[in-house]
């Protein structure tokens, strides 16, 4: 695949050939002390490749390059009997005006890619001052949540999940959040994405895991004692020892597994089915219950669906917002609350903000509720203090 697509970028992409591209070594493989006199293309690590463009320095004109790549590997390539479709993300910086040192240029292209790389798939990105403060404050913020998890600045806030007939408390779904010392406390849009590429989603999971186990085991023996779920990140749940740690969790903690859900997104156990397959069932034997997240809005296979073993749907806040805005929206609810309830699962609508909202979900079906309109999250200790108040309004 690298050879294929490395052969289109040069051919199709920047216009040349192999024999008419810069080699910029010597028969010894030396470097030559010459300027390139054309365009330097060479494989730098993994699947990244490097581009010199002797002077070229024009955007409109960088910019077709970019294009012509892009367009160059969108085309399936065939490897053996296997197709593969491939993007190419791009980053670019210009000498003298980005730096003048080679090393700093090859760092600020890169910075750039990356920059292209969270913009989607297929993008390229020009480097920029505003750039650079953007990369260097995100690694910044890396490393402090590398030390945040380290030294427990990670906490656990609770929203409560209501019995849709009664409207009663039934169980709490644990939320990351992350006191920071010096940027005060951050929610998970402010530093999810930053674990994803710090690569600490496990470690990440874990702690929230750990602390939820915790917190039920202070309430062991009293009516608080409800079910706790915690979400599975795509990187934990594809981790080979998940299962494992989460065995030795439990057992150091003597609490009944079936307080514990794990909610995993309908992407995720439907991505590799197989695997997903295994891993629940692994689970599953545990004691703990399964929740499928984010329902509703995927691409599942329903006939594989049905043999996963899970015990709840979850379905998606968006499909939640739609409520009173869109017919279609509210008969594919009313769909999957059908569905898991004539598979004997129950059924979760999360993100009810509205009293509409809240009367249809009643009306058709679900057993579950859990948003905004019933209790925002907090730390257990406000959320303790709020329930008592809440059975009384909701009575009234």
């Amino acid at each position: 695949l690298l050879r294929q697509a490395s052969l289109r970028i040069v051919e199709q992409g920047l216009l040349r050939t192999r024999q008419t591209l810069d080699s910029y070594t010597t028969s010894f493989g030396e470097l030559h002390d010459r300027p390139p006199a054309d365009i330097v293309f060479a494989r730098f690590a993994g699947d990244e490749f490097i581009a010199v463009l002797p002077g070229m320095v024009d955007r409109d004109e960088i910019d077709t390059v970019c294009a012509r790549i892009h367009e160059a590997v969108a085309a399936p390539f065939v490897i053996g009997n296997a197709t593969a479709q491939i993007s190419v993300s791009i980053g670019i910086a210009c000498a003298p005006f980005d730096a003048s040192d080679p090393a700093d240029l090859l760092v600020n292209a890169d910075m750039a890619m990356y920059a292209a790389k969270g913009s989607g798939r297929g993008q390229h990105s020009f480097f920029d001052a505003d750039l650079r403060h953007k990369i260097v404050g995100r690694l910044a913020l890396e490393r402090e949540l590398l030390e945040g998890i380290a030294n427990d600045q990670m906490l656990v806030h609770y929203q409560p999940k209501f019995c849709a007939a009664s409207l009663k408390v039934v169980g709490y779904e644990a939320l990351v959040r992350w006191q920071h010392p010096v940027r005060g406390l951050l929610y998970p849009g402010q530093f999810i994405a930053i674990a994803e590429k710090a690569e600490v989603m496990c470690e990440l999971g874990e702690v929230v895991f750990a602390k939820a186990l915790r917190q039920l085991s202070e309430w062991q023996g009293t009516p608080r004692a409800l079910p706790i779920a915690v979400n599975v990140s795509a990187s934990q749940f594809r981790n080979p020892k998940l299962v494992e740690r989460m065995e030795e969790m439990l057992n150091r903690s003597g609490i009944d597994p079936s307080l514990i859900e794990l909610e995993i997104t309908e992407q995720v156990a439907m991505g590799d089915f197989g695997l997903a397959r295994q891993t629940l069932n692994s689970l599953r034997d545990l004691g703990l219950h399964l929740s499928i997240d984010d329902f509703g809005v995927g691409y599942s296979n329903l006939n594989e669906l049905v043999n996963l073993p899970f015990d709840t749907l979850k379905i998606d806040r968006s499909l939640i917002d739609a409520v009173g805005k869109s017919r279609r929206s509210e008969i594919v609810i009313e769909s999957i609350i059908q569905l898991a309830a004539k598979m004997g699962q129950r059924t979760v609508a999360e993100g009810i903000e509205t009293q509409d909202q809240l009367d249809f979900l009643r009306s058709a079906g679900a057993t579950h509720l859990q948003g905004y309109l019933l209790a925002r999250p907090g730390p257990i200790a406000d959320i303790q203090r709020f329930i008592p108040e809440l059975h009384l309004l909701t009575a009234a």
